[in-house]
């Protein structure tokens, strides 16, 4: 195994990106579940890490190194052999759950969480026409790159078009690996330069009108998104049961009573809006243990009633809500300094996530540079997002 010991452009800090305001990166929206993710470098003792046995050492050659250009600020298309095999074993090794040879190509902060790997990854059955748009970076041996690639998901023949941006480093042998640690001062600063040009921004928004022209064209991919976007397993098609006669004679003239609500408990299925902040919980009761919350003008789809709740879909799961906190119709969310959004963003570093939207706000933990979440409140200093069924702030400018 060779040695790969990390260059000394490996910077750490909370400081990072400027705003990129209220532009999305094509990520290919919530369907993005683990190309984005953060993989944790394993460091060996004395800060080196190992290469597996079948990771070939990866490196960009002398030739290349000192090969000029007319315009270096271009964007260039395939340039790098030896980035572009970097990227293709990073991509293998997603498609793969290769915990060993992402954790031999990486480095982050932590530890590589397997479980995650294995199920944000099971949906996702290939990674194709992979191209890589570079630009040097502000230290020597360093590089920014855009992916493009093309995802196939399972059982829909429609690829699903996708880019993101790496930053590419050299190690002290000459090897190359993908740096998703924080950086700061000059560095930030020049990656922020680069993902801002107009030359990125084009390339990104190409990327993004031809994800919306997959959707559009081919609904079984659109409806595989939207499951994803649910939290539901986009694998299982939707069944619905066969109505005789006297089926559906029996449901109208009987409609089931709830035990617990003591109320008619009827079967429907449309979108409703919160008409204040209201509490989602996982059974029919004030007393139920809370599933996250709803924000005023915020939508949900609702698949049902007991009594006096709304059964609803509530990140994947069958939950509650007091119908009389929900209203068909669309409203505005009450005047908090939060425009009502519902999109999927992505963290540009570590950042923390708050209670409220302060810095004094209470840490309730920390979102992963790299990871897609669920935005549902912006404004210009802080995003209201929601994670792992909670409601949470981070700063708007860490995300994008």
């Amino acid at each position: 195994m060779a040695n790969m010991g990390k260059s000394s452009d490996n910077q750490g800090s909370n400081d990072f990106l400027k705003q990129y305001g209220k532009y999305i990166a094509v990520i290919a929206v919530a369907l993005i579940l683990i190309i984005i993710i953060v993989f944790s470098g394993k460091k060996k003792d004395g800060g080196e890490t190992t290469t597996g046995a079948n990771t070939e050492v990866i490196g960009i050659s002398e030739a290349k190194e000192t090969e000029s250009t007319e315009n270096p600020n271009a964007l260039k298309e395939d340039a790098y052999p030896e980035i572009n095999q970097l990227i293709n074993t990073y991509f293998t090794a997603l498609r793969d759950q290769d915990v060993e040879t992402l954790s031999n190509i990486m480095e982050t902060n932590g530890e590589i969480d397997e479980e995650k790997i294995r199920k944000e990854g099971e949906y996702i059955e290939d990674y194709r026409n992979i191209k890589c748009y570079t630009r040097e970076g502000i230290v020597e041996g360093t590089y920014i790159v855009f992916p493009y690639y093309d995802i196939k998901f399972l059982n829909v023949d429609t690829l699903a078009p996708s880019m993101i941006w790496l930053y590419v480093c050299t190690n002290e042998d000459g090897s190359l690996y993908i740096n998703k640690s924080t950086f700061d001062g000059e560095v930030a600063a020049y990656i922020d330069e680069v993902c801002n040009s107009d030359e990125a921004k084009a390339l990104m928004e190409q990327v993004e009108t031809s994800f919306t022209a997959a959707l559009q064209q081919d609904e079984t991919l659109n409806q595989f998104v939207t499951k994803l976007r649910e939290g539901a397993d986009p694998t299982i098609p939707e069944e619905t049961e066969p109505q005789t006669e006297e089926t559906t004679q029996a449901e109208t003239e009987a409609p089931q009573q709830d035990e617990n609500t003591g109320g008619d408990s009827q079967q429907s299925e449309e979108t409703v809006y919160a008409s204040q902040t209201v509490n989602v919980r996982k059974s029919p009761s004030t007393d139920g243990e809370q599933a996250g919350q709803l924000y005023a003008g915020e939508s949900i789809q609702r698949i049902g009633t007991e009594g006096e709740w709304s059964k609803v879909l509530f990140e994947g799961e069958e939950c509650y809500i007091k119908s009389e906190f929900l209203t068909a119709e669309q409203i505005q969310a009450a005047d908090d300094g939060f425009e009502v959004v519902d999109e999927y963003v992505e963290a540009l570093q570590n950042v923390r996530m708050r209670k409220s939207p302060s810095t004094e706000g209470e840490i309730v933990g920390t979102l992963d540079g790299g990871t897609e979440v669920h935005r549902i409140g912006y404004s210009e200093q802080w995003s209201r997002i929601q994670y792992n069924g909670e409601t949470c702030y981070v700063a708007s400018e860490f995300l994008r």
